[in-house]
């Protein structure tokens, strides 16, 4: 998975945030969807229940995560807690926001994870006050929480929030702005080159299609450029398989099975590209985008990725025409297939969905 999010950045957005989901080709997931008993718009892991990324159009809460990646990692108690149950707890606003603050006092309970999250309409509101030079305004937040070191991944540590300052920010499954990761240092230099463009005038639909490409980009950066201590991780992991006798892992949520090569082989794949399709076994299965525009606009785009298959290498500039399963259709992936929600900050949701397949 990888995570960018834009603070302030773009004079037009001054919140963009874009996400793309990986998970294992059979792991049950529903759609995103604004769910009529509590008004969370987000998509649910039919497995284990819980979200990945959400927004409650009620009250403007939201939160994104990312796993962290430790294969070796034992629970730090018998029954861990799911983190899409964490998501959750920080849309429906059952947090605090202050900065070096420690929370979630039952931290140890989750696996390692990111996590980013505010609220859109405060941020929006606060925006719109500093747009019309009101003296009262104070800069808008999004804040960043972890149970893991910067200094070392593998660290367990009490999560304190942190606020994220102004410019483009990306975690994928290590910490905040790891740049050693090939596919960080990438997304987070093609968002800034785009955001940069800063006398062009863009639609939402125009800056969602910037979007789009960037997270359907397939690189194919060097594997040389992944850190050392993942290649421990992976080799380590493998070497205590083999040891027990074991020439393959199964995943227990979706079923699949990976001989001990392909791990290593898919692993090293989802560290180098920004899209991920490895052997009909892990694919990018959904992406996000959200937009919060000058107008005091929120604009949430989202679209389920299970037959978008890219070539690779595939760069930001030459996602178009893209092919579909079994070449059913092309979808022109800048533009089709994204349901689209557009929430006014002083107004109730409305929603707006277009699937724009080309054929």
């Amino acid at each position: 998975c990888i995570l960018g999010v834009a603070v302030r950045a773009h004079p037009q957005y001054p919140l963009i945030i874009v996400d793309n989901r990986d998970e294992y080709y059979t792991r049950p997931t529903k759609d995103a969807e604004i769910e009529e008993s509590t008004g969370i718009l987000c998509g649910r892991d039919m497995s284990a229940g819980g979200t990945w990324c959400g927004l409650h159009t009620k009250t403007g809460d939201f939160s994104v995560l990312t796993n962290v990646f430790e294969p070796n990692r034992k629970p730090s108690v018998a029954h861990p807690i799911s983190r899409g149950r964490l998501v959750e707890t920080f849309i429906n606003g059952e947090y605090e926001r202050d900065v070096d603050k420690s929370i979630l006092p039952d931290w140890e309970s989750y696996m390692g994870f990111n996590l980013v999250f505010g609220n859109l309409y405060r941020f929006a509101r606060e925006q719109q006050k500093i747009n019309a030079g009101e003296k009262n305004a104070h800069q808008p937040s999004i804040y960043y929480l972890s149970n893991r070191s910067s200094s070392s991944p593998s660290t367990h540590q009490e999560p304190k929030v942190q606020r994220l300052s102004q410019g483009v920010h990306v975690v994928s499954n290590s910490y905040m702005d790891d740049t050693s990761w090939p596919k960080v240092k990438f997304l987070k230099q093609e968002m800034e080159k785009i955001l940069t463009q800063t006398n062009k005038t863009f639609t939402p639909r125009e800056m969602r299609d910037h979007m789009a490409r960037l997270l359907t980009s397939r690189p194919l950066l060097p594997e040389s450029q992944v850190p050392q201590y993942i290649k421990e991780e992976i080799k380590t992991f493998c070497q205590s398989k083999m040891e027990g006798y074991h020439s393959s892992i199964t995943s227990i949520n979706s079923g699949i099975t990976i001989q001990l090569e392909e791990f290593d082989q898919m692993i090293m794949q989802s560290c180098c590209n920004i899209f991920i399709d490895y052997c009909k076994k892990f694919k990018t299965k959904s992406q996000v985008v959200m937009l919060v525009d000058n107008n005091g606009d929120v604009y949430f785009y989202y679209r389920n990725t299970d037959e978008l298959i890219v070539p690779e290498p595939l760069l930001p500039n030459e996602a178009s025409g893209v092919h579909g399963a079994q070449g059913r259709r092309s979808m022109d992936f800048a533009c089709g297939g994204w349901k689209e929600y557009k929430i006014g900050i002083t107004t109730h949701y409305k929603k707006r969905t277009s699937f724009e397949y080309h054929h």
